[in-house]
């Protein structure tokens, strides 16, 4: 403890702990200068062109109904298959149309955390705006205690890495790597009925800070009264959409898009996000996922009818190539 006890060392001391606080202050600063989205649903949903806008139908770009194995070779990624947390369904129950259906379950580990799901890789090419659509039905028994993401994600990223961003929970993009954004449900520390109410479990380069330090991935969700807890045993049609933000003459633009409808309807809409700062940050890929952070029973989820496209999808059936 030498540095405390001569008056030069003092007097370093508090002018680092001053050159500390201002690091702090600008930090601060310049995270609250950072944009963030705004929440739109309800204009939207009251402006026809608007909507029309956001449900212009696009490109199907990938399409899978899970009817066999065959299904599972479209995905680079696949955790939990080798184990059987990965399989593909038959029984009428857990099919939502055809044949099959994903099955995905996070099976107790002593309350350690558990996963299971695939991960497709879209192309090197990227997309500017994407649609994920799909249906998914949670067990009867479902119950994830409090933290878990299970649902569809879609992932923006850089280059040809495949992997890229990929277990980098806690911390923020840079902007020109990448961003990703999953419908997921939240209990809000057991005051909502499993799986808790759906909302977007979201990374980007404009989050906000945790408490504790780290950028946990933000939660963007509508308002208290509009918050919907999906039924256990039932199916329900999700579908995301992301819209990248512009970037031109090196300006940054504010102008990227977060939606969500469910079973058809829209059930949030964000503006003014600002998903990369690099314009070669693009759509790139889609997960599938049931992880549970303290698994202490067996909780299997069901997708089928996978769609991915540039434009609006909703509830209709789409055959994957495979099967036309």
């Amino acid at each position: 403890m030498n540095y405390v006890r001569t008056p030069h060392a003092a007097i370093s001391l508090l002018a680092w702990l001053v050159i500390a606080e201002v690091v702090v202050a600008q930090n601060v600063a310049a995270q609250d200068e950072r944009p963030y989205p705004k929440l739109v649903t309800v204009a939207t949903q009251a402006n026809q062109a608007e909507l029309a806008r956001l449900q212009k139908p696009g490109k199907v770009v990938f399409a899978d109904d899970f009817e066999n194995e065959k299904s599972l070779a479209n995905y680079f990624e696949i955790q939990g298959r080798k184990d059987g947390r990965v399989s593909i369904a038959h029984t009428a129950e857990q099919v939502h149309a055809g044949r099959g259906s994903l099955q995905l379950t996070a099976t107790d580990n002593q309350g350690k955390a558990r996963g299971a799901g695939p991960v497709l890789w879209l192309g090197n090419k990227g997309h500017e705006c994407l649609h994920l659509r799909y249906w998914i039905r949670y067990a009867t028994d479902y119950d994830q205690g409090n933290l878990h993401h299970t649902g569809g994600s879609l992932s923006g990223v850089a280059g040809t890495n495949k992997w890229r961003g990929m277990g980098s929970a806690g911390k923020r993009p840079r902007g020109d790597d990448h961003f990703s954004t999953r419908v997921e449900g939240w209990r809000d520390w057991g005051r909502r009925k499993p799986p808790g109410y759906l909302h977007c479990y979201t990374y980007w380069q404009d989050m906000s800070r945790n408490q504790d330090g780290n950028y946990w991935g933000n939660m963007l969700a509508p308002p208290e009264a509009e918050r919907r807890v999906p039924k256990r045993g039932a199916w329900q049609c999700v579908e995301l959409r992301v819209a990248c933000n512009t970037i031109d003459d090196r300006t940054v633009h504010a102008d990227g898009e977060l939606a969500v409808w469910l079973d058809g309807r829209l059930y949030q809409h964000w503006h003014g996000l600002r998903w990369r700062s690099d314009p070669t940050v693009l759509l790139k890929r889609v997960g599938l996922l049931c992880y549970v952070h303290e698994a202490r029973q067996d909780n299997t989820v069901w997708f089928d009818d996978v769609v991915v496209s540039t434009g609006y999808i909703g509830m209709q059936t789409i055959a994957p190539p495979s099967s036309k």
